[in-house]
């Protein structure tokens, strides 16, 4: 299952609040990373260079391909990787991606 929503916004508009609520519903699935930004690939190197929290690839790696129980950061930059994001899909439908750096991205518009 692929996301059929996504959310994007401003950083500090309330993008982590929309994301806790909508986790709670149970017709609603949100990637357990918040922030994947997968198709703001123009943005990726940034973020890491901003210093964002991101976790060790190999440790990130691991967490993806286990139960992948509670939320965390990580960049991804995989395909196969952010696939993995929706494995736990099950009867939800609206599937989604709340990642505010969408919004000033170049390339995710196209991607997406």
């Amino acid at each position: 299952m692929l996301p059929n929503f996504f959310i994007v916004g401003a950083p500090k508009a309330g993008t982590s609040s929309l994301y806790d609520y909508l986790g709670q519903h149970p017709a609603v699935y949100v990637s357990p990373i918040k922030e994947p930004a997968f198709f703001a690939a123009d943005l990726l190197e940034l973020k890491r260079q901003l210093g964002s929290p991101e976790a060790d690839p190999d440790e990130l790696r691991a967490w993806l391909d286990g139960p992948m129980s509670g939320r965390r950061t990580g960049v991804i930059d995989e395909w196969e990787q952010y696939l993995k994001l929706f494995k736990n899909v099950r009867h939800e439908t609206a599937v989604g991606d709340v990642s505010a750096n969408y919004l000033a991205s170049h390339s995710a518009p196209r991607a997406i």
